[in-house]
């Protein structure tokens, strides 16, 4: 039996997944289930992604570096790239990423992990500076998880449930309660 691809005629370019539970948070800061992970890795980008070989890839920022002493993380941030509501992604943007994840009362569960990195400082716009208190060569490969993936600055924690919107390869077209969400390649 052939192929049935996308673009085939008997699935107009749909593809229908059945996922065990609805996502229990569409904020990545609050992922902790798979569906929410799968959710986030379609709809947000973060600074870099790993690979099946565990070597960190670049992906929102592309190169980084680090002090000799491994306390402070510089990263060169593409340029050119909008999140799905318009605005574009900045510095401001990773920054505003990573006070929430630091700050206690966002709840997120990735926060004692990267409870190392002091602060997240923008140089200018397309240069983020992380520092550390401790240094952890490990950092590269943690900013690979889910709940590390980037949100906009100019977006509301309420509006992230109500209509996520990050820079990832799908944008959310529709969600009806806890039945489906529907995604449009963006």
């Amino acid at each position: 039996q052939p192929l049935v691809t996308a673009s085939s005629p008997a699935t107009n370019g749909v593809l229908r997944v059945a996922l065990a539970a609805v996502p229990d948070s569409l904020d990545p800061a609050l992922f902790v289930t798979t569906e929410a992970f799968q959710f986030g890795f379609m709809v947000y980008d973060g600074l870099l992604w790993v690979d099946h070989t565990l070597t960190p890839q670049p992906m929102l920022a592309e190169t980084w570096t680090h002090s000799a002493d491994l306390l402070t993380w510089t990263f060169t941030l593409r340029q050119g790239v909008t999140f799905h509501h318009g605005t574009p992604f900045t510095a401001q943007d990773v920054v505003y990423t990573f006070t929430r994840l630091l700050d206690a009362q966002t709840g997120s569960p990735l926060r004692t992990t990267l409870q190392f990195i002091d602060k997240a400082e923008a140089l200018d716009d397309y240069t983020v500076v992380l520092r550390l208190h401790t240094p952890n060569m490990d950092l590269p490969l943690l900013l690979g998880a889910a709940q590390v993936r980037i949100v906009a600055h100019d977006y509301t924690s309420k509006q992230l449930v109500a209509k996520p919107s990050g820079t990832g390869p799908f944008r959310v077209a529709e969600r009806v309660g806890d039945e489906r969400i529907s995604f449009v390649r963006n």
